[in-house]
């Protein structure tokens, strides 16, 4: 099945609805703003890359990741979306095969190079600072950079190296680095994946031939930790944290197969002890999590006599979602932001 991808916005409806079944259809409130990506990938196999795999708001632009690490698609252009000119702008193009997240890290933003071009002996990331790109190459070994965090004050990178997952640390703002080598393998098999948080410790995800494991700062090393942080969830055993969103004493994220392109189920936790798997209706799939004015919204897609679905409730009281709206299109909803009154959603393809 061939799927464009492309970016929509939707005016915000404050009325929500009792049940998914009486979730408010707003389908011809949809608004197609353009399909900026589709220069660089025009057609035929290439088309996948135009997948919107992250939208992130910031300093009143939305910036709109594309690309595809397995086939190898870049060069790739970040384009920004300004809403009060109603411009797209091609703001820089990354030597990276895939543009999966954006992060604000102490201010600036902040890519991290998943898959860089060039020789393997460093690793990338790229930082907007006081509105100017650049390409930081200096992280040793760093052939996937998977993640970036701050954590205690501290940047941190996860990894996927020649030698399995590493986490690298520096507290100069990624002018320099150290290194835990937290899963060693050979080939490279094993990743660190991503990072999140409970009760103000510093966890990573990873991947390897074993199967998914987590591992918990302690000190200064990552150690294993065994608890069960998917309760409940399909194919638990070999799931990896993703769109991690920390909303007051909660962490919200989704459980998804490796390479973060199958999500399964979202969870909210207060603890490693207190986990809650949410309850989603029959085939619906979990797709990303937004932290909007002290408010939490998820987005989820069904397929549905040919269309897809996509439908947005907002997180309420301890794993409860109450629905908003939702909308018919060809193509499923992987991705959403918001900025003032209106949603931005950038469609995606299998």
């Amino acid at each position: 099945m061939k799927i464009f991808s492309f970016c929509l916005v939707v005016l915000v409806l404050m009325a929500s609805a009792k049940s998914y079944s009486q979730s408010i259809d707003i389908t011809d409130k949809i608004i197609n703003i353009g399909k900026p990506t589709e220069a660089r990938f025009p057609s035929g196999h290439s088309v996948f890359a135009r997948n919107v795999w992250d939208l992130k708001s910031y300093k009143n632009r939305l910036y709109i990741g594309s690309g595809d690490s397995v086939k190898n698609a870049g060069p790739i252009d970040i384009w920004s979306y300004n809403p009060t000119s109603e411009k797209f702008k091609n703001e820089f193009t990354v030597p990276d095969e895939e543009i999966r997240s954006f992060k604000v890290l102490n201010g600036a933003l902040v890519v991290p190079g998943i898959d860089p071009k060039g020789p393997w002996d460093l690793g990338n990331f790229y930082q907007l600072k006081d509105g100017v790109w650049k390409t930081i190459r200096n992280i040793f070994n760093g052939i996937h950079n998977l993640d970036m965090t701050i954590f205690g004050g501290i940047l941190y990178a996860g990894l996927g190296t020649a030698y399995g997952a590493v986490v690298v640390v520096s507290e100069d703002h990624g002018k320099s680095w150290g290194t835990h080598h937290v899963r060693p393998s050979r080939r490279g098999f094993a990743r660190a994946r991503s990072f999140f948080e409970l009760e103000n410790e510093l966890y990573v995800s990873t991947t390897g031939r074993s199967g998914s494991q987590i591992y918990r700062l302690v000190g200064e090393t990552f150690l294993k930790d065994t608890r069960g942080f998917f309760p409940g969830g399909r194919r638990h055993d070999a799931l990896i944290v993703t769109k991690f969103t920390k909303h007051r004493d909660r962490s919200i994220y989704i459980g998804a197969a490796v390479w973060a392109r199958d999500p399964k189920d979202i969870f909210v936790a207060r603890s490693s002890n207190d986990i809650v798997k949410i309850d989603l209706p029959e085939r619906m799939v979990p797709r990303d999590i937004l932290s909007f004015n002290g408010k939490i919204f998820v987005l989820t897609h069904k397929f549905d006599r040919g269309d897809f679905i996509s439908s947005v409730s907002e997180l309420v009281r301890s794993a409860n979602l109450k629905p908003l709206f939702h909308f018919r299109k060809k193509s499923f909803a992987r991705s959403f932001e918001k900025i003032g009154e209106y949603f931005y959603f950038g469609l995606g393809s299998f």
